[in-house]
């Protein structure tokens, strides 16, 4: 009988890695873990060194701690370059042009970024919110000019933190979509699927 604790189910192994299911998924089923009913099978040494390096690449302690958003953001950045550089080292058996680029926006990806589009907006207009309902009365005019010149600078630093991290997404998604669609085209081509001069299929 197989000693359990030589593997950790997937389920398990979610609740210590930051990582989506769908993409846990997806690493295991190119490594060809066993799968079995209660899910796939990964071997404890594996998960381990994938979370000593999810460890040592987490923010430091002594940063201002981000929103809840930002946060699952950063995650989710962090997941899908470690995918990236899998499919990166999967590519290096293949010869890809330089002047050779490939992009596509998939409609998953397009909601995913209005989603988080959406949030960044209902942020915004919470803290139009609670500048409205701010006791003036017991601020003295210069207490006030202070507190919402202050509140304008933070409010502009957060709005330029929110757009920073949707542009570092969008990027990390069209890479990732890039090299997705290159991988398909040269399987595709090394198959004899399409015709290597036409690129169209025969």
């Amino acid at each position: 009988m197989e000693n359990s604790s030589t593997y950790i189910l997937l389920k398990d192994a979610l609740k210590s890695l930051n990582i989506k299911e769908r993409a846990l998924q997806t690493r295991c089923k190119k490594l060809a873990f066993e799968r079995t009913k209660e899910g796939y099978k990964i071997p404890i040494d594996v998960f381990n060194q994938w979370s000593a390096k999810q460890t040592a690449n987490q923010p430091q302690t002594d940063r201002k701690p981000q929103t809840a958003t930002a946060t699952q953001l950063d995650l989710e950045v962090e997941s899908l370059k470690a995918k990236i550089k899998e499919l990166e080292a999967e590519l290096q058996q293949y010869e890809i042009a330089e002047n050779e680029r490939i992009e596509v926006f998939t409609n998953e990806d397009y909601i995913l970024f209005e989603q988080r589009l959406n949030q960044w907006h209902t942020q915004r207009q919470d803290m139009e919110h609670q500048e409205q309902i701010f006791n003036a009365e017991k601020k003295s005019l210069n207490e006030l000019y202070d507190h919402y010149k202050s509140q304008f600078h933070y409010q502009k630093k957060q709005n330029e933190k929110v757009l920073e991290m949707h542009q570092r997404l969008i990027d990390v998604v069209g890479e990732q979509t890039k090299i997705s669609i290159q991988r398909n085209v040269i399987e595709a081509r090394d198959k004899d699927v399409i015709n290597k001069d036409t690129w169209r299929t025969k």
